[in-house]
């Protein structure tokens, strides 16, 4: 995903690419489910030795896998983002701690009164 389709603002990672929405909608559970499925089906096609069969269920097997894939990518690319931005929060902080008036207040030595 474009470094320009990425918003960082305030420590959130706010996306402009609409396919970042679709990361939970599929969900990895699900795309689990289709493997799972997927492999039963197989097991049913090599027994029947259907080999046309056996390989529409890999194709769409692998299908599923290469979601997957993509999906793991870009939650990569979120988890990057979101350091950078933890990091930048940091040094922010550090910036402006440094930026605070130091009292000395403390360290003023006591006066001695005359009686």
């Amino acid at each position: 995903m474009p470094a320009d389709r990425i918003l960082v603002t305030n420590g959130h990672v706010l996306s402009m690419d609409p396919s970042i929405g679709e990361l939970d909608a599929g969900g990895a559970a699900a795309k689990w489910e289709a493997i799972t499925k997927g492999l039963d089906f197989c097991d049913a096609a090599i027994a029947a030795k259907d080999l046309q069969r056996l390989q529409g269920h890999l194709a769409a097997m692998r299908a599923t896998i290469a979601e997957g894939e993509a999906d793991g990518a870009k939650w990569e690319e979120i988890g990057n983002w979101m350091e950078r931005a933890r990091k930048l929060r940091e040094t922010e902080q550090r910036r402006l701690v440094a930026m605070q008036p130091v009292s000395y207040t403390h360290l003023t030595l006591p006066t001695i009164h005359s009686v």
